[in-house]
């Protein structure tokens, strides 16, 4: 995970937020809290 994810990842789990993107792989430690807009 790079600076920036890592920085997003934080603020989302501290505001008990969601993440919406493309980025499986840098994302889904996140559980439920990350959403992928392109999954069908």
């Amino acid at each position: 995970m790079g600076e920036n994810d890592a920085w997003q990842a934080a603020i989302t789990l501290i505001m008990d937020g969601s993440i919406v993107g493309h980025d499986p792989k840098a994302f889904s430690r996140l559980g439920d809290r990350y959403e992928d807009h392109r999954r069908s």
